[in-house]
């Protein structure tokens, strides 16, 4: 469970969300999570809350919180590229047409 078990093991809990996206892409830890709170508790003859919390201890939140910003930031800007590269190819191809000599 993130830091847990490190030399010096998170203070600090980071609470799990379930995404949209992550759903739609088969990417989704909140899932994988969930059912292995699920097989534990069944492996210790107890029962898990149906809308249990789920949390990652973290040694370093705000550093978690910067990295994901930055990752953000990234995609961002990749995504903002790619899509000026191809406005640019559109608005192109659609002035000269396809058939034209460059």
């Amino acid at each position: 469970c993130g830091d847990a078990g490190a030399k010096t093991p998170g203070r600090s809990a980071i609470r799990l969300e379930s995404s949209e996206l992550a759903a739609a892409t088969d990417n989704d830890g909140f899932s994988l999570y969930r059912r292995a709170a699920l097989m534990s508790a069944a492996a210790n003859g107890e029962v898990a809350a149906p809308n249990a919390v789920l949390v990652v201890w973290a040694r370093d939140p705000e550093g978690m919180a910067t990295r994901a910003q930055r990752v953000a930031m990234a995609i961002y800007l990749v995504s903002l590229i790619a899509a000026l590269i191809v406005f640019c190819l559109l608005r192109r191809y659609a002035v000269r047409g396809p058939h034209s000599k460059v």
